[in-house]
């Protein structure tokens, strides 16, 4: 009983002791800010938050003046950011950065997650702003897409796929005589058309402007330039010559023509075409399996070039070569 009495008065000597101790440190540093500023201490014995007064006349010294500094200059800079934030809403986040690997290599590594990746490029410039822009406009001129091609495929036709005063075989344009702007009833006109190179292109244009050519003015320019008339090479040209009527038939022809190979290919893969018709090489097809009932959207290209036409296909047909050399083993 007495070594349990003396062990409770042990522990009641300890608590006072610690209790003195927390009111001596209170005491200290309700006395140091009473010293330092006034204003703290009247706050605090009145209840009111430590906030500064923003028009207090009572003058501030020493530590409080300096911490009062920082703190309005840490506001206005916060201010500042948030500003430069808000003007610029779109800037590039950081997706990559650079760290040192065990063996002293540096490497390049993503931090940001594959939904955020690419914001950290530059805003891509539209508009005005991008150095390719012209005008805005597009192309604003209305024509038959269809005669327009079947004119071109007649011009060259009729010039062998050579350029006039070259003979050169590639990057060929195919240039109005009496030009597009004011020679309507010839704008489709196949004898109204030369093939020739993109730099006799660009270099006739260049002297005599886009816009109210001539006839008399190319004769003009292909002899002063290259001492040549119209007719000096012909290089095996057309007699007689493609009409912009007769290509256009031609070509519906074949279209016609790669449209029924098209779909008997579909039809011997067993699947079906939903919609789409074979125009050009670029055509787009929508094709449904018949096996699978999957649909898909192609080109004709793509769907001629694949041995299978469609990825359910071609996944069911490595699936059966790998089971078959699995048996082999």
């Amino acid at each position: 009983m007495t070594s349990k009495g003396n062990f409770c008065r042990k522990i009641g000597l300890i608590h006072e002791n610690l209790s003195c101790l927390i009111n001596n440190v209170l005491n200290f540093i309700i006395h140091f800010f009473k010293h330092v500023n006034p204003v703290y201490s009247s706050n605090y014995s009145n209840g009111i938050s430590n906030e500064i007064p923003q028009n207090s006349d009572k003058k501030k010294t020493g530590s409080v003046k300096k911490l009062d500094d920082s703190i309005e200059k840490s506001q206005n800079n916060l201010n500042e950011v948030n500003d430069s934030k808000q003007g610029n809403a779109e800037k590039p986040q950081k997706a990559r950065k650079y760290i040192t690997l065990p063996g002293g290599k540096r490497k390049w590594i993503r931090i940001l997650p594959p939904k955020v990746r690419g914001k950290d490029k530059k805003p891509r410039k539209k508009g005005k702003e991008h150095g390719n822009w012209k005008h805005g406009l597009g192309k604003t001129r209305e024509y038959d897409s269809e005669k327009y091609a079947a004119w071109k495929e007649a011009v060259l036709r009729n010039c062998n796929f050579r350029c006039l005063v070259t003979g050169k075989t590639d990057k060929l344009n195919c240039h109005h005589l009496n030009s597009w702007d004011w020679y309507e009833e010839g704008r489709y006109d196949a004898a109204n058309g030369v093939a020739i190179t993109v730099d006799i292109h660009k270099e006739f244009h260049a002297k005599y402007g886009s816009g109210q050519n001539t006839f008399e003015e190319f004769e003009h320019f292909l002899f002063e330039n290259y001492n040549m008339t119209l007719n000096d090479r012909q290089y095996g040209n057309h007699e007689p010559r493609f009409t912009t009527e007769s290509v256009s038939q031609d070509l519906q022809r074949k279209q016609q023509e790669k449209q029924a190979d098209l779909i008997e290919l579909i039809n011997s893969r067993n699947h079906e075409l939903v919609s789409g018709i074979y125009k050009k090489s670029s055509s787009v097809i929508v094709i449904r399996c018949k096996i699978h009932d999957v649909i898909h959207e192609t080109t004709a290209t793509n769907y001629k070039k694949s041995k299978t036409g469609m990825s359910c296909c071609g996944r069911q047909r490595q699936s059966q070569a790998t089971a078959y050399y699995n048996t082999l083993r």
